[in-house]
């Protein structure tokens, strides 16, 4: 770890800590945007606005439990954030019973081996519960009023989570406030987030090449949860390069193929097949590095 984050009197448990509490924010939003809001709307019932709560308080008991079971005493708070943080990237329609024994059966496999593998658990359990979610039934990121309001987002729309996307993933104005806070954090590493969004809003300006309005560049930049993903997921510690010289080639890498992917397929998990198949690269590469020697 940088020399940095060796210095600073702030443990890390008490930064993922912090990095916990810049949550909450966002899950009061999702909780009255995919809850709340739906229920004075008439559209679902009241036991039905407790759903974004379960989805939060399975991943917590979850995570909670199998730290204990297999004495995760330096992993139990990351275990923790990391399942919040799925929590929130997921859709509000995601099967109850589907996402509790895949997050158990995901924390187990993380506790066993996947904690070892430098792959990020985050955007790996993501793209599992959506890939089984899409599998058994019609799986869709639109809330209910999502559903039968069709309209185009503006910039108000994109800026204040009245977007699809995570339940708790799609409000940008609370994520950059969280963003601006966490950058004076030692261990957050805030180059990644920032270059990211600023790679990631160059990429968007492609759309004026083809005609494009400011309402559609904001559109491609805004598009399901990326600005949360860049923020929050892919600058985690134990999965981005330590060294800030690979840092911005991670991050570059990262936001080419969630561009390319939410550009020419409009692919809601865009941004999470970016961080993975990212990984996925360094993985390889260090395993024939390895070899090489």
């Amino acid at each position: 770890m940088n020399n940095i984050y060796k210095k600073t009197p702030l443990k890390y448990n008490h930064y993922l800590l912090i990095c916990m509490y810049t949550l909450i924010p966002l899950m009061i939003y999702g909780f009255y945007k995919n809850g709340i809001s739906l229920y004075f709307k008439g559209l679902v019932s009241l036991i039905y606005i407790t759903k974004p709560l379960l989805i939060i308080l399975i991943g917590f008991i979850s995570s909670y439990i199998i730290s204990i079971i297999f004495k995760l005493k330096e992993g139990r708070r990351p275990l923790i954030f990391y399942n919040l943080l799925i929590s929130l990237c997921l859709s509000i329609n995601t099967n109850l019973i589907l996402y509790a024994i895949a997050i158990v059966i995901l924390n187990i496999l993380y506790a066993l081996f996947l904690r070892k593998i430098k792959i990020n658990y985050v955007a790996l359990a993501v793209l599992v519960i959506s890939l089984l979610s899409y599998l058994i039934k019609d799986y869709s990121f639109y809330n209910h009023y999502e559903v039968i309001k069709n309209h185009s987002y503006g910039i108000f729309d994109f800026l204040f989570g009245h977007s699809i996307g995570g339940f708790g993933a799609t409000n940008i104005i609370l994520t950059l406030i969280s963003l601006g806070f966490m950058s004076f954090l030692p261990y957050y590493k805030k180059d990644i987030a920032i270059t990211g969004l600023i790679i990631y809003f160059i990429c968007s300006l492609w759309g004026f090449v083809l005609g494009y309005n400011f309402n559609e560049i904001i559109n491609l930049f805004c598009s399901y949860s990326v600005i949360f993903a860049i923020t929050y997921i892919a600058p985690i510690n134990e999965y981005s390069p330590k060294l800030e010289r690979y840092r911005f080639i991670y991050i570059a890498v990262i936001c080419l193929i969630t561009f390319i992917l939410v550009f020419f397929f409009n692919n809601v998990l865009a941004v999470f097949i970016g961080i993975l198949f990212t990984d996925l690269l360094i993985f390889l590469g260090n395993l024939l590095r390895k070899k090489g020697n």
